[in-house]
């Protein structure tokens, strides 16, 4: 049931102390505690318990969410082009503009940060896609990252590099070691044999910015472009409204700094409106199915968590 993916991510969970997860079990921990923030979203309240019901996740990797979603009973088809191993939950292997599945066979359509890798060429194929897989009175839940997830990942950046060529001109003067796994992934790891050759590194326009996350040109360009009102206007463009937007409620940032942050940080920050995830519910817009009351038609449905939180 859904109070079972939610129980997943009690407070419990995580108590006072930092959460010491780096990669993917730290990312499976953040999405999934994003999950059950809206999982309601994925069902009706009146969906009868013998009614089949279809969920297609799109670009679901190993599955996990999937699998997660699978508790509530629903029946789940997860794809992905590259299915990441070890699997989760069975993945179909399909682009998300070609999926192997026939006309209005499903119930949801859920992406959880996905269309954000999607170049532009292939985001329209993708929403005829979810047009041609939706039954009438369907819904799309997407989860997309926020322009402050961004934001924070470059402030970070030069902490960052600030932090390890610390750590590497320690290590040079015989003062101290630093675990090579902490530093791998980061343009300054131990790769040269000079720590001048690190400084000049630092140097570089990666000191002040990070690699894109997705398919943008620069980071800058991904934090301008994950505003909510240009992920609105994207929607209706392809033939959805927006009728709802809800807040993860969580800080998230694509650098190491932060994989360690408090549990309790994260939850502030996304209480001051900082979070790093958005979900959009959306209806086709020529639905007649669509339960926006009138007179409201053209304005995205707020929840209680996002009042007061800047669209853009």
């Amino acid at each position: 049931m859904i109070s079972q993916v939610q129980q997943k991510v009690a407070p419990d969970d995580y108590g006072s102390l930092s959460v010491k997860i780096i990669g993917t079990e730290r990312q499976k921990r953040v999405r999934l505690a994003e999950l059950a923030v809206v999982v309601d979203m994925l069902f009706p309240r009146t969906q009868e318990a013998s009614e089949p019901f279809t969920v297609v996740e799109i670009g679901g990797g190993s599955g996990f969410l999937a699998r997660e979603i699978s508790l509530t009973g629903a029946e789940v088809v997860c794809t992905d082009p590259a299915p990441r191993c070890p699997l989760d939950y069975p993945v179909v292997a399909a682009f998300a503009h070609e999926l192997p599945l026939a006309n209005h066979t499903c119930d949801r359509l859920f992406a959880s940060h996905v269309l954000e890798h999607i170049p532009g060429p292939f985001l329209g194929p993708t929403f005829q896609e979810m047009h041609r897989l939706l039954k009438p009175g369907g819904r799309v839940v997407v989860m997309l990252p926020t322009s402050f997830a961004m934001a924070l990942t470059i402030v970070l950046q030069p902490l960052g590099h600030a932090r390890n060529l610390v750590i590497h001109l320690f290590r040079a003067l015989g003062l101290g070691t630093a675990p090579e796994s902490r530093v791998s992934n980061n343009p300054l790891s131990p790769k040269g044999e000079r720590l001048g050759l690190r400084a000049v590194k630092a140097l570089t326009v990666r000191w002040v910015l990070p690699a894109p996350h997705g398919v943008g040109k620069t980071a800058f360009h991904e934090m301008w472009n994950w505003r909510r009102s240009r992920w609105i206007q994207l929607f209706g463009r392809f033939g959805f409204k927006t009728v709802e937007i809800r807040s993860s409620g969580l800080a998230v940032s694509n650098h190491q700094l932060f994989d360690t942050a408090f549990w309790g940080l994260r939850e502030l920050l996304g209480r001051l409106g900082m979070a790093g995830t958005n979900a959009f519910v959306l209806h086709c817009a020529h639905n007649k199915d669509d339960p926006s009351p009138r007179g409201t038609r053209d304005q995205p449905r707020r929840h209680k968590d996002t009042k007061g939180i800047d669209p853009g």
